[in-house]
């Protein structure tokens, strides 16, 4: 359908040259778009090479689903709030060719781990790397693209989940299977195996992307909507108080000090709830566990850290870390708490 006659021109800032859906807002969306789906290919790939992990590393179906589950989706969901509080006010293309270029070498880490922790490590990288990529890329394409647009950009950029799951299936086992074909003794170059090798391959886009990402010039905010907002002062200040009110005992100082010792306490008490409620989850599946399959990693203090106190305590500080940030949004913006 063409526009009216007297519609208004899409906006264009003469200052940096950006056009409200021209050309270089499409190759921008082009380039987020293959980010997101690198996102999903280096979520996705230790799944496909799960086999040969487990059985070169030892690991078992357990640790796979924490390394997979739990291990990154607490630390996902973590510091995707502050992150995200970084891009409201810093650089957002510096933003995601830095989380981007990190994340892809944690991929790369992967290939040169020797155990479960080694691999919770680097998959915690990776998961702290693309928490900062994602609401920078959305607050871009709103910045670039017009509202009549904003349907179909969204669209195309949420083709990036099917694109990446389709990539690490596709890369995954072409790369082992070539692998293990030219070393039939199973190491290969610089004594790497299939696996091994597939990691490293599944982190070569995101460099690539990284490299594109930081010739791209930082659209004005608020653009496409005609609208100015005021630069944020000490944007690292205001992440690193997003990321205070998610630590436990680091958020009651915190909440002391932005809403006085009632703020404190009551972070306390409810650090104190969910401690009280993990521990009554781990006691219940230890039981519910026959002694074969309870796979216990140490000893501290006389006490088994077996894999469900890792499994709820992965919840249990993720379940934390919410409330205890939600308590920090009341009193540092009520309005905004009030809407979620």
């Amino acid at each position: 359908m063409s526009m009216p006659a007297d519609a208004p021109a899409d906006p264009v800032d003469p200052a940096t040259g950006w056009r409200v859906g021209g050309g270089r807002s499409w190759y921008l969306l082009a380039l987020l778009t293959l980010t997101s789906a690198v996102s999903l290919l280096d979520r996705q790939i230790l799944t496909i090479l799960a086999v040969d992990i487990k059985r070169d590393l030892g690991l078992n179906d357990t640790e796979i689903g924490l390394l997979y589950g739990t291990v990154f989706a607490v630390f996902y969901s973590m510091f995707s709030l502050p992150l995200g509080r970084l891009a409201d006010g810093w650089t957002r293309t510096r933003q995601i060719s830095i989380t981007l270029a990190a994340w892809s070498a944690c991929t790369a880490a992967c290939a040169f781990v020797t155990g479960f922790a080694s691999m919770a490590v680097a998959r915690i990288g990776v998961a702290i790397g693309e928490a900062g990529s994602a609401p920078a890329s959305s607050s871009l394409i709103s910045d670039v693209f017009p509202r009549r647009l904003r349907g179909t950009v969204f669209a195309i950029s949420a083709l990036a989940a099917t694109l990446g799951i389709a990539m690490s299936s596709v890369l995954g086992g072409v790369v082992v299977d070539s692998w293990n074909a030219s070393f039939p003794g199973g190491k290969g170059w610089f004594g790497l195996v299939g696996w091994q090798a597939a990691f490293i391959a599944a982190s070569i886009p995101g460099f690539a992307l990284a490299l594109l990402m930081i010739f791209i010039k930082e659209p004005p905010r608020g653009l496409a909507d005609g609208i100015s907002p005021p630069p944020v002062a000490h944007p690292f200040r205001r992440a690193a108080a997003e990321l205070l009110a998610l630590v436990p005992i680091v958020s009651q100082v915190h909440l002391r000090r932005i809403g006085g010792g009632r703020a404190g306490l009551i972070n306390l008490a409810t650090l104190v709830a969910v401690v009280l409620v993990v521990i009554a989850a781990i006691a219940f599946a230890t039981g519910a566990s026959s002694a074969e399959r309870l796979l216990v990693y140490a000893h501290v203090a006389g006490i088994a850290i077996t894999s469900h106190v890792v499994q709820w305590s992965g919840v249990g500080f993720g379940a934390f870390a919410l409330l205890s940030w939600i308590q920090a949004q009341k009193i540092t913006d009520a309005p905004a708490a009030r809407v979620m």
